[in-house]
């Protein structure tokens, strides 16, 4: 948070900014995203959400930037959406971390006092380090959730990354570099 939060102009970091501060420490990293045209923010789909309506104006001038120069800076940006089984067959290779952009009010350690007090997205990143397929879902590190690390079931994942605000960002880090 320390080396990320100076680089913004605003408070609120983009999956964009992640991708390239991995990028800067020598981190091969995928961005895929379902966001459209993602040479630019649509301000006018984000407009309407009090998530992002503080900093949009600031951060769709930065966010912008990055996009148009992300492959001249050898940041990974595709136009991609994964699936639910795909993004399970990536994890069960055990290859791959994944940060993925959540909606944090759909996450079960959520408190229903949090994920109450707003009826809008709340952007949140979690790590996914691996499938317990035995549960039928994921164990994650989120750095708001009191324990280490935590299980949360596909279903409930599948719903709190593809909620409206997300744009089903992911960072696919390969775990052996």
């Amino acid at each position: 948070r320390r080396l990320l939060m100076p680089r913004l102009a605003g408070t609120t970091p983009w999956t964009i900014d992640l991708a390239y501060l991995l990028t800067e420490y020598g981190v091969e990293c995928q961005y895929v995203t379902a966001m459209s045209g993602i040479q630019g923010v649509d301000e006018q789909s984000y407009a309407a959400s009090s998530f992002y309506a503080k900093t949009l104006a600031v951060d769709a001038v930065r966010v912008n930037r990055l996009f148009r120069a992300a492959e001249r800076e050898r940041v990974d940006v595709r136009t991609r959406r994964l699936s639910a089984a795909q993004l399970w067959a990536v994890m069960c290779e055990e290859e791959t971390l994944v940060v993925a952009l959540v909606d944090a009010r759909r996450l079960p350690w959520a408190s229903a006092e949090a994920a109450e007090s707003t009826s809008q997205f709340v952007g949140h990143f979690v790590l996914l380090l691996a499938v317990d397929e035995d549960r039928g879902g994921y164990i994650v590190t989120d750095p708001g959730a009191e324990e280490e690390r935590c299980f949360v079931h596909f279903q409930d994942l599948e719903a709190a990354r593809r909620a409206d605000g997300t744009d089903e960002d992911l960072l696919l880090i390969p775990a052996f570099q």
